[in-house]
């Protein structure tokens, strides 16, 4: 083709079209499975996991929550990280009252958030990111 050259438009729309439908396949609505069916998460399994495993986002992950999980991933460290910080400098003669209280306010935070979390389980608000409950506890 030369330039300059007019483009039949029958050349352009077939492209168009798949451009289209994979744009908007993107884009698109929640992940279905091939039966056309939505994924089905257990409370009951979200809530023990929030119970047991909480503090490490394990729910979160569960119902599909990824970066959630992660901010509960962090800040668990970094409570921990301060409170090894906080012992140290006490077994070692610094000043560690600082650190110490960094510790606990973020471990308040996230269990403040956990309670929060397992509440939420509980009556439902807190659904699945791409599906939704079975109709059973477990």
């Amino acid at each position: 083709m030369l330039v300059g050259q007019p483009v039949a438009a029958a050349t352009i729309a077939p492209r168009r079209a798949r451009v289209s439908s994979w744009h908007s396949a993107e884009r698109g609505a929640p992940a279905r499975v091939a039966n056309d069916t939505v994924p089905q998460r257990s409370k009951g399994v979200a809530v023990v996991l929030a119970l047991l495993l909480g503090v490490f986002g394990a729910h979160q992950f569960y119902l599909g929550y990824v970066g959630r999980g992660f901010l509960y991933l962090g800040l668990t460290a970094a409570a921990a990280m301060f409170l090894t910080l906080g012992l140290l400098a006490i077994a070692f003669g610094g000043p560690y009252g600082g650190f110490i209280t960094v510790a606990v306010l973020v471990a308040f935070a996230v269990q403040a958030w956990l309670i929060s979390d397992i509440v939420r389980i509980l009556t439902g608000s807190l659904a699945p990111k791409d599906g939704e409950y079975f109709d059973r506890f477990f």
